[in-house]
């Protein structure tokens, strides 16, 4: 919602309105989307896919056969043989891997899904391989068309881009592309987070359990929980700035994905037979890879980012006294 309202303010007629209540807005919107059923939301997250992929195609292709001047040479050649070359790029992908999350959240939709075991399975190759390219692609786009200096810590990198690549009037549709791509993120957000509460509601692992495990009469859709997801963004929208909360939630995120990760292992060792709807091939070799990235990117966090580390760990901390009252309530 924070990078919507910000995109947003690029363009011109919307420069004198506050960020924060432009983010408030589209949060709501998204809300009333998917307080309208899964359906709704599924149709507008289909919508939005196919038109942001439309803005991203035009400034790659047009960035292809661009005339203009060169900037790749400008670009600082990576040096991730030295120590801090290391710590930099681990730095990076706190960035970059917030565009991969959707992967980590789609198995939350597992029980509204037809044939989960191969749709998922699906969803997550093709979707991982489809962004990979995509992005590659776009940020090459942006280091080829825009200097250096002009690139880094710069929010609007893509509308600086169509603006060099379409004019003004070009950069305009570009950034109303944009826009919906984010509004589609706000809504594939909204729709996979909201699962979350709504299934520790129903296993009796929350407080106010019966709130959160309930469904609408009408749309059975979990909106307790997208009232409590809401809550907590607006707390973030008027707490941070985009790259800190993303940071935090990358860093954090990682570390409960080397616990899956070795979880896999553990469950393939202790419980040889138990079914499986899918299995990794090429085992262990996946896990094992994926817990030496999970563990470098945790680690160069945590030595670079000591403040944004400890505060991660604190929030998430947070729910152990929550964690200990729900077994205490249970055991009694």
């Amino acid at each position: 919602s924070i990078v919507f309202a910000t995109q947003l303010k690029e363009i011109p007629q919307f420069k004198n309105f506050s960020t924060t209540i432009i983010a408030l807005i589209v949060m709501l919107v998204v809300l009333l989307i998917n307080w309208l059923g899964s359906k709704l939301s599924g149709q507008v997250q289909k919508i939005t896919l196919v038109i942001k992929l439309l803005p991203i195609a035009a400034i790659i292709i047009f960035a292809l056969f661009y005339q203009g001047p060169n900037q790749l040479a400008g670009a600082p050649a990576p040096h991730l043989t030295s120590g801090a070359g290391a710590a930099t790029f681990g730095q990076a992908l706190l960035a970059v891997l917030f565009a991969y999350d959707g992967w980590l959240s789609i198995g939350n939709l597992a029980s509204e899904i037809k044939n989960p075991a191969k749709t998922l399975a699906k969803a997550i190759i093709w979707g991982l391989f489809g962004v990979t390219i995509f992005y590659t692609l776009l940020n090459w786009s942006y280091v080829k068309i825009i200097p250096w200096s002009k690139v880094v810590g710069n929010q609007t990198t893509a509308l600086l881009t169509a603006q060099k690549l379409f004019g003004h009037f070009g950069s305009i549709i570009i950034a109303i592309g944009i826009l919906v791509s984010v509004f589609g993120a706000i809504n594939g957000h909204t729709l996979l987070g909201s699962r979350m509460p709504y299934v520790l509601g129903k296993e009796h692992q929350l407080p106010a359990a019966n709130f959160f495990g309930s469904l609408n009469s009408k749309t059975m859709v979990p909106t307790n929980s997208m009232l409590f997801e809401c809550a907590i963004a607006t707390v973030m929208i008027f707490s941070g700035t985009f790259d800190s909360l993303t940071n935090m939630l990358v860093y954090v995120s990682w570390i409960f994905s080397i616990l899956l990760f070795v979880g896999v292992l553990i469950l393939r060792k202790r419980q040889p037979e138990l079914e499986r709807p899918y299995k990794i091939p090429w085992y262990p070799l996946p896990p094992l890879l994926a817990i030496c990235g999970a563990l470098f990117i945790v680690i160069t966090t945590t030595l670079t980012q000591p403040v944004l580390s400890a505060i991660g760990i604190l929030l998430t901390l947070s729910g152990w006294p929550v964690y200990l009252y729900v077994h205490r309530q249970k055991a009694n």
